[in-house]
């Protein structure tokens, strides 16, 4: 159990942010990224709230390895996600994990 490294809020650029302030990406950290699946409602809210860090990403120029360097890098990722919850949310269907 990893819940000891769940804290109750994070900070972002300085700001606190929690569960009820940035729903999307509570879920996005604290989701299995193996099994699951996320509502469409709650879809929306994450594809928001990782737009938002999608330019401070791009500047970090983080050097991928592996598949996420086979996947064009962590921004290509994210965008190929936030576009994923986009589609999901659109269908009205949940976004599945397996």
């Amino acid at each position: 159990d990893l819940d000891y490294l769940r804290p109750d809020w994070w900070y972002i650029d300085g700001d606190k942010y929690s569960q009820d302030t940035h729903p999307g990406l509570w879920e996005f950290f604290n989701h299995s990224d193996c099994s699951g699946e996320i509502s469409p409602e709650m879809c929306i809210n994450i594809a928001n709230e990782l737009e938002v860090l999608l330019p401070a990403m791009e500047e970090m120029k983080w050097s991928p390895a592996g598949h996420i360097a086979d996947c064009g890098g962590y921004v290509a990722v994210v965008r190929q996600f936030i576009a994923g919850c986009r589609a999901a949310a659109a269908a009205g269907e949940p976004l599945l994990f397996s």
